[in-house]
């Protein structure tokens, strides 16, 4: 579980980071995940500030997808999935379950996205242990938490991850 871990810390780095890191900020500014060039994406927009940016992407599946991005010593991103129907459930684990397939789905959709295959298979395995809305403390400083929010005859999956810095 603990490479699991540290594959998933490595990745929040990798998708949400530039190469060239300024002196002031050890994570790089945030950069786009998608493009508009991408199968999977029928609509694409970026914009960033400073060390804050926000992605909205429609997806081919009909899904839409807002990544926020934010931090410098402390990385945080909020991927929210929203859908136009209500995901019913009997358990949180069907949320889970959503998020899982919507990670699996973009990892397959493109060679730059597969990164997103370790997000579907620590989702699988933390499942039961993860509860509504509740921060869950996994390893080197990394925050994970989901949340389902219905809205009126849609729902939207909430997962939020926050990376401390070790150097703090």
């Amino acid at each position: 579980m603990r490479k699991l871990f540290i594959a998933l810390t490595l990745t929040v780095c990798f998708i949400a980071c530039k190469d060239n890191k300024p002196k002031d900020c050890p994570s790089g500014k945030p950069l786009p995940i998608f493009t508009k060039e991408m199968s999977v994406v029928k609509n694409h927009s970026f914009n960033a500030q400073g060390q804050k940016s926000q992605e909205e992407v429609g997806l081919a599946n009909g899904t839409r997808l807002e990544i926020f991005q934010q931090g410098c010593d402390t990385l945080s991103q909020s991927f929210r999935f929203s859908f136009s129907h209500l995901i019913t459930r009997d358990s949180f684990v069907t949320t889970i379950d959503s998020a899982i397939s919507q990670f699996r789905y973009l990892s397959a959709a493109n060679e730059k996205l597969k990164p997103f295959v370790i997000w579907s298979d620590a989702l699988t395995q933390l499942r039961t242990h993860i509860r509504q809305g509740e921060y869950l403390d996994l390893d080197r400083g990394i925050k994970l938490r989901i949340d389902q929010l219905d809205q009126g005859s849609g729902t939207t999956i909430v997962l939020d991850v926050m990376q401390i810095s070790s150097t703090h």
